[in-house]
């Protein structure tokens, strides 16, 4: 990086330089410059070695913007059209011979319409540019709040929309639904099947947990490990045992192989629901009694058999 930078300020200090004195020498030495135009005439300029010179280099210029970039950005092509029409300037202006030919107009023409045909590349560039930006932008968020393995939300979507929730739910005066879900025996299963049958299994499972979902309003979360959650607005607690009856369902008919799980032989969970209808001074952090609520029954139907659904208000 140090030498990276001194090589850069070395460049920046010959450009300057190089600049500072051509401007000394088109003006306090304007009279050692032999006379290239006179009168709008271009044709001792033409025919004189510098012409060639400056054509060579417009020429020199392209050709190794193309050979290095190969255009292959759109970029890339706009820097090699604003060389080409360089050259075609250099050239036209040359040939013309005078001010006020054809020639000079048509390079007076070319120096318009191909600044704005640049203008539009880089127009362009910039405007893809700012797509894929907020494109990744917009992908970054979502990964946040996802769970890589199930697709499911995560952790930290679940916590913000649980707390979003039960303030609506706080709000209008309705209740609020909470399943607590767990993989039966997983240690088992992962132990006799191996890691990535494990982790196939959550995937499995979180599909059906999501497909058991019908509103739009709920929320299926991946809460850790083999653990998930079911927000569910505007549920009472009828409501909630039937989505938690149709998850069960829908993860035992996945059939999933587990010899040393529940006596069915196949994958199945456990759930614990939980419902509350937020009290219009309950303060924010009340929503952790649901929680609480839906995490001992969960240990309920774990303790009960588990493959059931439990709530602290069953007998």
């Amino acid at each position: 990086p140090a030498r990276a930078s001194a090589l850069l300020a070395g460049l920046v200090v010959l450009v300057a330089g190089l600049v500072a004195g051509l401007t000394l020498l088109v003006t306090a030495g304007h009279d050692l410059l032999p006379p290239l135009v006179s009168s709008g005439n271009f044709r001792t300029l033409s025919q004189s070695g510098v012409g060639r010179v400056m054509i060579a280099l417009n020429l020199a210029a392209l050709v190794a913007l193309v050979a290095v970039t190969r255009c292959r950005t759109v970029g890339q092509l706009g820097l090699s059209l604003a060389v080409t029409a360089s050259l075609l300037d250099v050239v036209l202006t040359l040939q013309s011979g005078a001010r006020f030919t054809l020639g000079w107009y048509l390079a007076r023409v070319n120096s318009i319409v191909s600044a704005g045909a640049v203008l539009a590349v880089f127009l362009y560039e910039i405007a893809a540019l700012y797509h894929r930006i907020a494109e990744m932008n917009e992908s970054l968020g979502r990964l946040a709040f996802l769970d890589e393995l199930t697709g499911l939300a995560n952790r930290r979507q679940f916590d913000e929309r649980l707390r979003a929730e039960w303030a609506r739910a706080q709000r209008r005066g309705e209740d609020l639904g909470l399943l607590m879900i767990d993989v039966d025996f997983f240690k088992r299963f992962n132990d006799r099947y191996g890691h990535p049958a494990g982790d196939d299994c959550l995937r499995q499972v979180a599909r059906a947990v999501e497909g058991a979902i019908r509103r739009p309003a709920d929320l299926a979360a991946r809460y850790g490990g083999e653990e998930f959650a079911v927000i569910l607005p505007d549920t009472d607690p009828r409501g909630a045992r039937a989505v938690a009856e149709a998850i069960g369902q829908a993860v035992r008919q996945l059939g999933l192989r587990h010899e040393d799980g529940t006596a069915a032989g196949i994958v199945t969970v456990s759930l614990g629901m939980a419902t509350r209808r937020p009290s219009p001074g309950a303060p924010p952090g009340a929503v952790e009694t649901l929680k609480a609520d839906a995490d001992a029954a969960l240990y309920k139907a774990k303790a009960n058999g588990r493959d059931r659904v439990a709530a602290l208000a069953d007998a």
